[in-house]
């Protein structure tokens, strides 16, 4: 339903981006079984506006049942911590915003192209309606994205060189980078297949907009084990399960309404629910090395758009199915393992959730088989 083309005047654009990130830390043991962490981490980009990325991080470490002497290693450990931390912005954006400035390059959008076709080869020499050039630009008020991560774990040391630790992550993201055509036309003036619209900036041009608003949240548990049996075999691993909603999906994702952030609020791209992995070290006669890897994880998940379909004329296509109710038209329902889905909402059905789609997950087994050589003299010592 739409397609675009691009024509460039310059061949060559340069940018800079300057990094600077000074921190200070230091470990204070307040008591021979508490160990205090503190830290204070500065950030600043040059090519945003905000200065302001000031990040504290504060641990504390608790051993319990070390036993008589300032030397020996408590058995149980309880660990706790707190932190800001920052993303920075791309120089990708950065160029981008050069490039597509309404000057350097333009990129055009053809509304409901109509094409001609003569002995199989088609082309689009007739345009149907046409928008102006798309512009991206920054936000004034961006800021770099930032999430606050709270964690608290316990590890137990057990007989055989077997340590086992379980730990719980929540992570809370804010500021998180996204792209909006900010020049979308108005809810309600915009009519699939007849076009029309009003627009905040008066014409049609789309202006892609990089702006630090979206938002995530996660909550992980993590059990790992480390278990040194004896000189020839070790075995590791770790089981995580987890969830991650949010309402963005990185730097280059939109909402699928620039005028209603609700309807994007659901399963982050990320969010995989389980993930196991197990390791280990095997010296076998010959001084013959093994290596074996067993990683499995769940699906992520995916979002299920109308394609090119573009329903509310923002140019961006990732507008989604309704689920199909009594209303639907037989002629616009797909029957899917989702439900049935409408490609054309009509007025009080739900719009599917984003990032509803489950793909498949992974099993993978790897084996590492080594043996080394020396040449030379012999050498002493270890």
């Amino acid at each position: 339903d739409w397609s675009s083309d691009v024509c460039s005047s310059d061949l060559l654009l340069g940018v800079s981006q300057v990094d600077i990130a000074p921190f200070i830390q230091d470990d204070w043991r307040v008591i021979p079984s508490i160990t205090l962490s503190l830290g204070l981490r500065y950030e600043i980009q040059n090519n945003i506006s905000d200065k302001r990325a000031l990040a504290p991080r504060i641990g504390v470490a608790w051993g319990i049942g070390g036993g008589q002497g300032r030397n020996r290693a408590p058995k149980t450990v309880i660990r706790a911590g707190f932190g800001f931390f920052y993303d920075r912005l791309g120089i990708d954006q950065v160029l981008q915003v050069d490039r597509f400035n309404g000057v350097n390059q333009k990129r055009y959008t053809i509304i409901n192209p109509q094409f001609a076709c003569v002995v199989g080869v088609c082309s689009s020499n007739i345009p149907g309606s046409f928008t102006g050039a798309t512009t991206y630009q920054l936000d004034s008020g961006l800021v770099a994205p930032s999430s606050m991560q709270t964690a608290i774990s316990i590890e137990r040391q057990l007989p055989k060189n077997i340590t086992v630790s379980l730990n719980y992550t929540n992570t809370r993201g804010v500021h998180i980078l996204r792209t909006r055509n900010i020049n979308a036309p108005l809810p309600g003036t915009y009519v699939y297949g007849k076009g029309g619209g009003v627009y905040p900036f008066v014409t049609p041009d789309p202006v892609l907009q990089y702006e630090s608003s979206g938002l995530f949240k996660q909550n992980q548990l993590t059990l790992n084990v480390n278990a040194r049996l004896n000189a020839k075999y070790s075995l590791f691993g770790f089981y995580n399960y987890g969830h991650a909603y949010s309402n963005s999906d990185g730097v280059n994702s939109s909402p699928m309404n620039t005028y209603d952030e609700s309807l994007d609020w659901s399963r982050a791209s990320f969010d995989i629910r389980q993930r196991l992995f197990v390791g280990g070290n095997v010296t076998a006669p010959f001084a013959i090395r093994l290596a074996p890897f067993i990683n499995f994880q769940t699906a992520n998940p995916y979002n299920i758009t109308l394609g090119s379909l573009d329903l509310n004329g923002d140019t961006v296509n990732n507008d989604r199915p309704s689920f199909a109710g009594p209303l639907a038209l037989p002629a616009n329902v797909v029957h899917s393992s989702y439900g049935d889905l409408n490609k054309f909402p009509v007025a009080g059905e739900q719009i599917i959730p984003r990032n509803l789609g489950v793909g498949y997950g992974s099993f993978n087994v790897n084996m590492r088989i080594s043996r080394a050589w020396g040449f030379g003299e012999k050498t002493g010592g270890n």
